[in-house]
């Protein structure tokens, strides 16, 4: 009798830790549906690439004064951008990137201002990305607006 008695805990204690394993699992699915699963705003895909360009935009090396490569967001940091020439890199990495658009790329670092591509945004949708960066007190805005290309 103390054998079986031994066998019905054990199998009651596996019954209640599958019980609680699905409650758990059930409660985080439903915490990421909600999450996740909600209407996206309209350009919602649209949006995502921008940002991904716009963080592989700010990890793309270019090579400094000393022709050492560094990436573009400690170039704007170390404030050694007026010193290199690389608005080529930066158009030529955000045409790769985002075909068949127009951007305008700004960096802002206290009263220090940098801008790259077109001056004028036309109206309609425009999507943008915003990176902030803390660096030596300042904080470091790098900022990517994107519209569709104009005909």
């Amino acid at each position: 009798m103390g054998v079986a008695m031994r066998q019905d805990r054990r199998a009651l204690a596996g019954l209640f830790d599958a019980l609680i394993f699905l409650a758990i699992a059930s409660l985080v699915s439903v915490s990421l549906l909600s999450v996740l699963g909600g209407p996206s705003p309209a350009g919602g895909h649209q949006g995502e690439r921008v940002d991904a360009s716009h963080t592989a935009l700010l990890r793309s090396t270019v090579p400094d004064e000393k022709g050492n490569q560094v990436t573009i967001e400690e170039l704007f940091m170390l404030q050694l951008a007026d010193r290199v020439d690389i608005e080529g890199n930066i158009t030529s990495i955000l045409d790769l990137l985002l075909p068949g658009t127009e951007w305008r790329w700004s960096v802002q670092i206290g009263s220090k201002n940098w801008s790259f591509g077109r001056t004028e945004i036309p109206p309609g949708p425009v999507y943008c990305s915003i990176v902030r960066a803390p660096f030596n007190g300042f904080e470091v805005i790098y900022r990517l607006e994107c519209w569709a290309a104009q005909s």
